[in-house]
C-alpha cells in the first residue's frame, strides 16, 4: 500500500492522550503504525471486502495530521464516545465517506471492518487484525518518481540549464553590486 504520510510531530502525546481520555488502548500494530505515519493518503488504493472492494482515501491520523483526516477534526467527542460504546474507532475513510474501523475491545481485539455511511446495516468484517488489513490494502503503481539530479540531466539535454542560468545571473548580480559599492567609495 502506498502512502503518504501526516507530520509525526507530537504525535506521540496525541494518541497517548486520546487513549486515557476516551478509555481505549490501540492494538500494538495499529499503534505503531500512527507512530511511523500518523496515518495518511493512500493514493489509487483499494482494499477487498468479502468479494467487493472500496478505495481507501486515506488512514486518520492525529496531532498535526491533515485536518480533513484528523480524527479529532473530523469528529466531535460525543461521536467518538459512541464509536468508544460500541468498541470501534474510525482509522480511516473512502471517498464516500464510509468509514473503516478497528476493534478495541471484546474477543476481536484489533479486527477491522468497514461500515457505510448511508446504510443501515452491520458493519462487515475485513481483517482479524490491522497488519492483515494493509496487506488487503492494494495501490496502483505511480510508476518512476525522478529524482532532482534527473530532472536536472533532462534540462540540461533538452536545452533547459536553467542551473547555469541561474548561477550567471546570481554572479552578474554580485559582480554588479561590487562595481557599485567599489563606484560609491
Amino acid at each position: 500500500m502506498l502512502i503518504s504520510k501526516f507530520n509525526v510531530s507530537d504525535v506521540e502525546s496525541s494518541i497517548s492522550k486520546f487513549e486515557a481520555e476516551y478509555t481505549v488502548s490501540f492494538p500494538d500494530t495499529y499503534r505503531e503504525f500512527l507512530l511511523k505515519y500518523n496515518g495518511g493518503y493512500t493514493p489509487k488504493t483499494k482494499v477487498s471486502i468479502n468479494r467487493a472492494s472500496s478505495d481507501l482515501r486515506a488512514l486518520f491520523g492525529y496531532a498535526e495530521a491533515y485536518q480533513n483526516y484528523n480524527i479529532l477534526s473530523v469528529f466531535s467527542s460525543s461521536d467518538i464516545i459512541n464509536y468508544t460504546k460500541s468498541g470501534l474507532i474510525p482509522i480511516g475513510a473512502n471517498v464516500f465517506g464510509d468509514y473503516f474501523l478497528i476493534r478495541i475491545n471484546g474477543d476481536d481485539y484489533g479486527a477491522v471492518y468497514f461500515r457505510y455511511h448511508d446504510k443501515n446495516i452491520a458493519d462487515i468484517f475485513i481483517a482479524d487484525s490491522f497488519k492483515t488489513f494493509v496487506s488487503k490494502c492494494k495501490s496502483e503503481m505511480v510508476g518512476h518518481i525522478r529524482t532532482i539530479e534527473e530532472r536536472k540531466a533532462d534540462l540540461i539535454a533538452n536545452g533547459l540549464d536553467i542551473w547555469s542560468s541561474l548561477s550567471r545571473k546570481a554572479c552578474g548580480e554580485l559582480e554588479r553590486q561590487s562595481l557599485s559599492v567599489k563606484a560609491q567609495k
